[in-house]
């Protein structure tokens, strides 16, 4: 840090402008970080919305039982992969014992 003389009792202090190259590299895996968590966000949501348009295709169920079925499948991967492979014509058979339970 250098020190400007105005007079004998005001100095004014010079900040670099580049703290060097620790700063730049923090900076950085903040926006990184920043970006990884986006993306992660992006994903959860993609998979919530997968899963809603999934059960609409699934017939006879009430909006309460298609509300509980998501709850349900978003809460785990094994049951949302189960549901997936279930058959199509099982598939509200499966959402009524899977919100039963």
């Amino acid at each position: 840090m250098r020190r400007i003389s105005v007079n004998d009792d005001i100095y004014f202090s010079e900040i670099p402008e580049e703290q060097g190259p620790e700063a730049s590299s923090s900076s950085k895996k903040r926006r990184r970080g920043s970006v990884d968590r986006d993306e992660k966000y992006i994903e959860a949501l993609k998979d919530l919305v997968l899963i809603a348009q999934e059960l609409r295709k699934v017939g006879g169920l009430t909006a309460l039982e298609l509300h509980r079925a998501h709850a349900e499948l978003k809460s785990s991967v094994l049951l949302w992969m189960l549901f997936k492979d279930v058959p199509d014509e099982n598939k509200a058979e499966f959402v009524r014992e899977l919100i039963m339970t």
